[in-house]
């Protein structure tokens, strides 16, 4: 992952709870252009052991829980030289089910190692049932053209410039795809470079302003 991004509504993190208890809980998350949707359901829930009203403790604790949602998160995005993912909560948290039932949500964000960003970082919540069980996200292409198409222009930038700091990218739609013009900031004349890229979404000229 690589520059900043976008400003966004607080639904990045959404977490929706779907009407009736019988349809479940959805936790949507956003990364890497990609979206990852988590479905609990109540019968999962009701299978699994129960953390009773008499019990101090529940059955799966929150260490063996975090080790298991770990390997998960492993699996679905990985450090790399812009971004490190750290684990922000371990929540214990309730069904809608009338019966009752509870879970643990693990939820990771990933911190920029160099420069800054702006809006809500990339994020991805998992839940872990109370026999060991991760619900497996679904992953979908988070339809984000805006900040796909920064992404590609302050790579390109980022790695040709060698730039530290917050970047700010101007789009300009062009009839072979877009110009991006990539400012290091605070700006000052002749502080910028110009990616164009291809509707393919591959970079074809770079330019430095003047």
């Amino acid at each position: 992952m690589n520059g900043t991004f976008p400003r966004l509504a607080a639904s990045l993190i959404l977490v929706s709870v779907m009407p009736g208890w019988c349809f479940g809980q959805t936790f949507s998350s956003y990364a890497d252009g990609k979206q990852f949707s988590v479905d609990v359901w109540p019968e999962d829930v009701t299978k699994a052991p129960q953390w009773k009203a008499d019990d101090e403790n529940p059955p799966l604790s929150a260490r063996k829980a975090l080790k298991l949602a770990n390997a998960v998160r492993e699996q679905l995005v990985q450090d790399d030289d812009d971004w490190k993912w750290i684990m922000k909560s371990v929540q214990l948290t309730p069904t809608d089910n009338p019966k009752g039932g509870w879970f643990w949500l693990v939820c990771y964000e990933a911190q920029l190692l160099k420069g800054s960003s702006s809006g809500i970082a990339p994020n991805l919540r998992l839940a872990v049932l109370m026999d060991g069980t991760v619900p497996k996200p679904d992953v979908g292409e988070w339809k984000n053209l805006q900040w796909e198409l920064t992404k590609i222009a302050k790579k390109e930038a980022t790695s040709r410039e060698g730039w530290p700091g917050e970047l700010k990218v101007d789009l300009i739609e062009t009839k072979d795809g877009w110009d991006a013009k990539v400012w290091r900031m605070p700006k000052t004349p002749g502080g910028f470079v110009v990616v164009t890229i291809s509707t393919a979404k591959k970079v074809t000229a770079y330019r430095k302003g003047k």
